[in-house]
């Protein structure tokens, strides 16, 4: 062979080494865009999904929301109701303490010592009554002269003979100016 055809055959093999080459490289070309195109479908399909889920969440998110008003709502009848039942507490307390004093009062005048302390002035009351009693009837034996009964009766008939003049006197008064 020459120094031509040896060029000639390298050049072919060249080419044909190329082309191996070439034909390599577009094998290999055609895999990753295979691969791409796989992942590709498949990133499509987990974005699908990640929607889905997305989705999903702000339904849950929805719901949680509209449970935490709800129970909001409930938070705030409780405290309503606490409250109340806080005011009712002390209207109980109130009483019962009023009841309590009511009740040691009560206790104190039903005291049996004071029912005794009152039994002893009623005992000395009716005694001093008894004293008086007899005071009274001393006086009662004791009559009224007959001296001292006609100068009663006649400063008596003196005040009314003194009553019967000054009527007279006003009534005389009156018939003269016409009055009654």
């Amino acid at each position: 062979m020459g120094r031509e055809a040896g060029q000639a055959l390298a050049h072919e093999l060249g080419h044909g080494l190329e082309a191996v080459a070439l034909h390599e490289g577009l094998q290999a070309c055609a895999q990753v865009a295979d691969h791409l195109v796989a992942v590709q479908h498949g990133a499509g399909a987990d974005l699908h999904r990640v929607g889905a889920h997305q989705q999903e969440l702000h339904g849950v998110l929805g719901g949680l929301d509209a449970a935490l008003t709800r129970h909001e709502d409930d938070i705030a009848k409780l405290e309503a109701k606490l409250r109340e039942a806080r005011a009712k507490q002390k209207t109980i307390q109130a009483r019962q303490e009023t009841a309590t004093s009511q009740l040691k009062v009560r206790r104190r005048i039903h005291d049996k010592r004071i029912e005794d302390a009152f039994t002893r002035f009623e005992h000395m009351e009716r005694r001093i009554d008894a004293v008086e009693g007899e005071v009274e009837s001393f006086d009662l034996g004791k009559g009224k002269s007959l001296s001292d009964e006609i100068a009663e009766l006649e400063a008596e008939s003196a005040i009314m003979n003194e009553l019967e003049n000054l009527k007279t006197r006003v009534g005389g008064k009156d018939a003269a100016t016409g009055r009654k």
